[in-house]
């Protein structure tokens, strides 16, 4: 363990400190966001020490383990460290921007990111200021994990009491899939921090100068590294914009029209787009065309983001790596029925105004997220889940009164 990743994690302890005096939250808080720094550095350091003694260069799970597929956290580390060669010894930085520099054929799963990647770049220059290992890099990334369990904790505060935000706290941070993009050199934790903060700031409302600036930051950061989830929350915002407790209001119904038609231009819509032709082809090589593509393409959206792949045939193993993805998948489906029977409660017995539109939000944007992932990956990986997992937990954890289970207008 190298000097530098010790004195990064008392920056990210001292920071940690600050946000608790500066915004003067409860210390409860200020304790589990502080323990949970603590296991998140834990497991960097025994994931990467697991890997090496398993014989994965670079202390990095790499390739297809019975079913698991490892590429990403490889290729950025790998495809850096090729972009920092091509800046020292081919014309810098100013050969990058002109776009002078080559990507090496350096091919993984036949996929590489180049280095043109936003996220190949970032930790290229962080490599050039001197922050090289793996470590090192990693327990910089912590940081974002600090940021999301203070946004964790406002935004279940908006719906909670503060028992039940620090237990919401508590069950996102204990997430193993949560643990694994913290500890692995994936941008998802990141990620998370864009997409929590946008979230809070349509749930505050509060649009003045300051909100507007970090609202564009945010969304700005988010369309750099996952469009596609910046294009679902503004699309979800725009569907839920006005609150109400009917179960399918008037705004539902034009998205389900809107929702249809635009499956149907995507089916038969013929563009010379990469991107959009890479998904029209997966869409109708594995789900079909017409209507049956569309009902195949639906029910197996729905399946996946319910249903995990528990991958039990890696079982035993000796890497930490595939334990924390089986029992990710596992922690996910415990709150699955859960989260399902809330939903129930919520839009059929209770109605509550502000609860229905939580519901309704959350469906909307996993669905949106879930849909492009399907077409996209033709599955949803456990570790993407954590985009919309936090409002499945608030939903879960959401007060429930003996008379929620009667209609309200039978309620005395």
């Amino acid at each position: 363990m190298s000097s530098i990743s010790l004195i990064l994690l008392v920056i990210i302890l001292i920071i940690n400190y600050f946000i608790y005096k500066r915004y003067k939250y409860d210390k409860k808080l200020y304790l589990i966001s502080l323990i949970f720094i603590i296991i998140n550095f834990a497991f960097i350091y025994l994931i990467y020490r697991n890997n090496l003694s398993l014989g994965f260069e670079n202390g990095i799970v790499f390739g297809d383990k019975l079913g698991l597929l490892a590429t990403d956290e490889y290729k950025y580390f790998m495809e850096s460290e090729h972009l920092v060669y091509n800046l020292k010894n081919y014309g810098g930085f100013k050969a990058y921007f002109n776009g002078e520099l080559v990507t090496y054929p350096f091919k993984v799963d036949n996929k590489p990111y180049g280095i043109y990647n936003y996220f190949v770049f970032i930790l290229a220059v962080l490599k050039c200021l001197g922050i090289k290992s793996l470590i090192e890099l990693l327990t910089l990334k912590l940081i974002f994990m600090v940021f999301n369990t203070y946004l964790v904790y406002n935004i279940s505060r908006k719906f909670l009491n503060e028992k039940f935000a620090l237990i919401a706290t508590i069950v996102f941070n204990m997430a193993p899939a949560y643990i694994l993009i913290n500890a692995t050199l994936l941008r998802d934790n990141i990620i998370i921090t864009a997409i929590l903060m946008l979230i809070l700031l349509i749930i505050e409302g509060k649009w003045n100068f300051k909100n507007i600036i970090i609202l564009g930051v945010m969304a700005l950061f988010l369309n750099i590294l996952r469009v596609y989830t910046l294009i679902a929350l503004i699309a979800t915002f725009i569907f839920t914009f006005k609150k109400s407790n009917k179960i399918i209001s008037k705004v539902d119904i034009s998205f389900i029209i809107l929702f249809i038609l635009g499956l149907f231009l995507f089916d038969k819509i013929s563009t010379n787009i990469g991107e959009i032709e890479y998904l029209q082809y997966n869409y109708h090589e594995y789900f079909g065309t017409g209507i049956t593509g569309m009902i195949a393409l639906l029910f197996q959206t729905i399946k996946n983001i319910f249903v995990r792949g528990l991958f039990l045939n890696t079982l035993p193993t000796k890497s930490i790596y595939v334990m924390l993805t089986v029992l990710g998948a596992v922690y996910y489906m415990l709150l699955v029925p859960l989260f399902i029977y809330k939903v129930i409660i919520i839009l059929f017995i209770d109605r509550d105004e502000t609860k229905v539109w939580l519901c309704k939000f959350t469906i909307y944007f996993t669905l949106l997220n879930a849909l492009i992932l399907m077409l996209k990956d033709i599955m949803i990986p456990t570790r993407l889940c954590i985009m919309w997992y936090l409002l499945h937990i608030i939903i879960i954890l959401l007060p429930v009164k003996k008379n929620d289970f009667i209609p309200k207008r039978y309620r005395e």
